[in-house]
């Protein structure tokens, strides 16, 4: 039995990830930017400014459509590459272990959060 509903879960997750992302911002003075890019295919993110440059290695987590509010997780999606999302590919195994549906299955009805 899962201790933690799920929805109690994904809240918790999404608080921290802003938390992160706010702190990021911070350390990489990200406002101050002039250019930036990712590479799918190597799964490289830059952050470009007039005197430096930063490269950051990421793990796609998956894509919500605004036309059909579904998301799709990076782990059943053809096309991510798999150095990608291979950071993403124990989501299902804890999905089941937890009885969180919404990591087993890869494309479902989703609020954009």
């Amino acid at each position: 039995m899962n201790p933690e509903p799920y929805l109690l879960f994904k809240e918790r997750c999404v608080d921290e990830l802003h938390n992160l992302q706010e702190e990021f911002k911070k350390v990489y003075d990200i406002d101050s930017h002039t250019n930036w890019e990712y590479d799918h295919g190597l799964g490289i993110f830059t952050i470009k400014y007039p005197d430096r440059e930063y490269y950051f290695e990421y793990v796609g987590v998956g894509s919500y459509s605004n036309k059909t509010r579904t998301w799709k997780w990076s782990w059943d999606n053809e096309y991510t590459p798999d150095d990608v999302k291979k950071g993403m590919l124990k989501i299902p195994e804890f999905g089941k272990v937890r009885g969180y549906d919404e990591l087993t299955t890869g494309l479902f009805d989703g609020d954009g959060e």
